[in-house]
């Protein structure tokens, strides 16, 4: 187990919720994928919803780490899984084009750019 996999986990929710990663769908329908550099993180959801997996591919493509929300909760003594299940709504929705979409019609009713 690893601190290390806290701090990426914090990194990536708050660079999601920020809109500044680029994740994509993967051929699971419950995995995403963000390439960072010649690396890569996925994202599954399991179980009912609640259960989340990273796995830590190399520039080959291969895994050379993977952990879950329940051994992120046993190393820091926070409960991730709400964190998790919203930062996985927010990549759905970037993905569709919702955030830009409701951002745009924001950005026509009151002449803000962001909310």
């Amino acid at each position: 187990m690893s601190n290390k996999w806290v701090g990426l986990v914090s990194v990536l929710l708050a660079k999601t919720q920020e809109g500044s990663l680029s994740w994509q769908e993967t051929s699971d329908e419950d995995t995403f994928v963000v390439v960072v550099g010649s690396n890569a993180v996925e994202v599954e959801q399991g179980g009912f919803g609640d259960e989340f997996e990273f796995r830590i591919r190399d520039g080959n493509g291969r895994i050379v780490d993977k952990f879950n929300d329940v051994e992120l909760t046993n190393i820091s003594g926070n409960d991730y899984s709400d964190q998790l299940q919203q930062m996985f709504v927010l990549i759905k929705r970037q993905l569709s084009g919702t955030e830009k979409v409701l951002d745009d019609i924001i950005s026509g009713l009151t002449g803000r750019i962001k909310f």
